[in-house]
């Protein structure tokens, strides 16, 4: 059974984006992501930090971000309107407005850190998203031509968080080392294993790896599969053949088929709506996940929703810039039963806020290695307040 967003979390949630706090306080600093890439950190009333990663692939449907520094002084010019007591409703209807002075980047480090402070697990339930790890990197996030899917998911079904991060750590060993059996191995951006193999060749180290330990997961895909479009040929470049949005839909229903694939995020172009909506009404029982094609945007989201393009949804604060603007997108999915999925940015940070953010979801898809472990890391703390913790059900 699939989980949606229930209607009770629904008015848990708004009460918590309606409670006010006192800003007594607020500052900005540059530092820097995984990639080394200048970004921003905001501190809310001393203590509830936050700051902004960026990704390597993005949608053009994402809100623009600034220079930092450039974006930092434009912030401590108005920096007196933000202070006060607020909602995060409210908190972030002045980071909206001031959008175009402060970019994507500052609005949301502000925005995470005002929600820090305002967070409670008394909000969430209880209840804890499933982990998407990856486990294999391709496309964009990797050096081989081969691999053209981006990223090799595994999601385990395990009764808590710790079992679950285990089991994507075991895995993603296990395939490591299958892995340097065949090719030359490196490590991509997200610590996803790259390797000189097919996409199939991936998925057949996958699927070998589960079956020979038994490991209770279901495997996910991104294929981020804007990079395949040609605009100029209208149509998608796979292996070096060309391809119709037809010809896709026959390709991912194959590949469901013979790998049981049950996440399968971006197949298409981010403009290809129909795409989408095709292939879902294909795919019972599986998750297609719109990331670029939504781009966290509440307009886009109606768009989906009105074309039944997707039974699943990437929330990532930055495309849009605040907590409350991606939280409406997820409340959106409600009621047509679209699957939120809180994730990361390739080039993160080690700030864990939308750790809590992902209380609200279904998964969360923080990755496995390297940086990411900041994230898993505080859903286990989270996992050890609650009293009675429970993971939600796929």
């Amino acid at each position: 059974m699939l989980f949606y967003i229930s209607i009770i979390m629904i008015e848990h949630l708004k009460e918590l984006l309606d409670r006010k706090q006192d800003v007594f306080t607020l500052g900005l600093r540059q530092i820097f992501d995984s990639l080394g890439n200048p970004t921003v950190e905001a501190v809310v009333n001393y203590n509830y930090r936050a700051s902004c990663p960026t990704g390597t692939s993005k949608s053009s449907f994402a809100v623009d971000s600034l220079e930092i520094q450039k974006a930092i002084n434009n912030f401590y010019k108005i920096r007196q309107k933000f202070i006060g007591r607020m909602s995060q409703i409210e908190f972030d209807s002045l980071l909206r407005d001031n959008l175009d002075k402060l970019g994507s980047s500052i609005t949301t480090a502000i925005s995470l850190a005002f929600f820090s402070g305002s967070f409670s697990l008394k909000y969430t339930g209880e209840t804890f998203p499933k982990l998407a790890g990856k486990v294999i990197g391709g496309g964009m996030h990797a050096q081989s031509k081969k691999t053209q899917i981006q990223e090799f998911l595994v999601i385990p079904s395990e009764p808590t968080i710790r079992e679950c991060i285990k089991t994507n750590f075991k895995i993603w060993r296990d395939v490591g080392q299958m892995l340097r059996k065949i090719s030359h191995v490196g490590m991509d951006y997200e610590g996803g294993w790259t390797a000189d193999i097919t996409d199939e060749g991936a998925l057949n180290v996958i699927t070998e790896v589960i079956e020979k330990k038994n490991y209770n997961v279901k495997i996910g895909i991104d294929a981020a599969a804007s990079s395949w479009y040609d605009e100029k040929k209208r149509r998608y470049i796979y292996n070096g053949e060309k391809m119709s949005k037809n010809d896709l839909v026959k390709f991912f229903k194959s590949l469901v088929k013979r790998y049981n694939i049950f996440y399968l995020e971006d197949p298409f172009d981010e403009r290809h709506f129909d795409a989408f909506a095709k292939l879902k009404r294909s795919l019972k029982g599986r998750l297609v996940i719109g990331d670029d094609l939504i781009a966290t945007n509440p307009d886009r989201m109606r768009e989906a929703i009105k074309k039944k393009s997707i039974s699943g949804v990437i929330i990532k604060p930055n495309q849009i810039g605040t907590v409350t603007d991606a939280f409406t997108v997820m409340e959106m999915g409600e009621d047509a039963n679209i699957v939120p999925v809180v994730s990361h940015r390739s080039a993160e940070t080690c700030s864990a806020t939308v750790s809590k953010m992902a209380m609200f979801s279904s998964i969360a898809k923080f990755g496995i290695a390297g940086i990411r472990i900041a994230k898993l890391n505080e859903l286990v703390r989270l996992w050890d307040m609650c009293e009675n913790p429970i993971m939600k059900e796929l």
